[in-house]
C-alpha cells in the first residue's frame, strides 16, 4: 500500500520477492521491474523486451499487454496468498499457458476451500474478487480487499451453509420455543395418562 500511495507498482509480486524475519517482519525486494509514475513521464523511457511480472503470479493484463494498475499487483499479492493457504494455483496449470484473452477467460477459479477446508468462506470469496480475470471486477483499492479478507463479508458467504440463528434469530427463537411446548405437552399428557 505504502508502494502504491507513492503511485508505484512493483509488477513481480511473487515468493521468491517477499522476505520474513525471524520476527515476523515482511519486506518486500526486486523492485526492477517497477513502475513509478514519474518516471515513466520522462521523454525515452528505458524500453523493455519481456513481459513484466511472473507467469505463475503475474496478472493477465500483463501477457496482454494491457496497461498494469494497481489491481495487477493486487492480483499477484491474492496468487501468493492463495498458494499459501492451498499449495496450489487459484486457476491451475493453464493459468500460465494462457497467452490470449479467450484462454483467460475460459479458466475457472479453484474455490480455495477445495483445497483446504479450513479457510473460511468470505475469505474465500475476498480472494476470489481479487483474482478476477478482469480488473474490472477486482476490488477498486489493495485496502478493500485487505478489510474483506480481516472481516466476514456477508455477500461472500452462502446463506444455505449460515446457521438459522445466525440467519434468522427470531424464527430460530420461535422454534425452540414451539419444540419446548410440545415436549411440555408430550410429557404433561404422559404424566397424566
Amino acid at each position: 500500500r505504502a508502494m502504491h500511495r507513492k503511485e508505484t507498482l512493483h509488477q513481480d509480486i511473487k515468493p521468491e520477492n517477499i522476505m520474513v524475519d525471524d520476527e515476523g517482519k515482511v519486506t518486500i525486494i526486486d523492485f526492477g521491474s517497477c513502475f513509478i509514475a514519474g518516471v515513466a513521464e520522462i521523454e525515452s523511457p528505458f524500453e523493455r523486451e519481456q513481459v513484466l511480472g511472473t507467469d505463475t503470479y503475474g496478472a493477465p493484463e500483463y501477457k496482454l499487454g494491457r496497461k498494469a494498475s494497481l489491481k495487477s499487483d493486487m492480483f499477484s499479492i491474492a496468487v501468493v496468498l492463495y498458494e499459501m493457504l492451498t499449495g496450489q494455483q487459484p486457476y491451475g496449470e493453464k493459468f500460465e499457458t494462457s497467452q490470449s484473452t479467450n484462454e483467460f477467460y475460459r479458466l475457472k477459479y479453484q474455490p480455495a476451500r477445495e483445497f483446504n477446508p479450513m479457510v473460511p468462506e468470505w475469505m474465500d470469496g475476498a480472494i476470489e474478487k481479487a483474482l478476477q480475470i478482469s480488473t474490472e471486477l477486482r476490488y477498486d483499492a489493495l485496502s478493500e480487499f485487505i478489510y474483506d479478507l480481516e472481516h466476514p463479508n456477508s455477500e461472500f458467504m452462502d446463506k444455505a451453509h449460515i446457521p438459522l440463528a445466525k440467519r434468522n434469530p427470531l424464527r430460530f427463537w420461535q422454534s425452540i420455543t414451539a419444540i419446548m411446548f410440545v415436549v411440555e405437552l408430550a410429557t404433561l399428557w404422559l404424566w397424566l395418562g
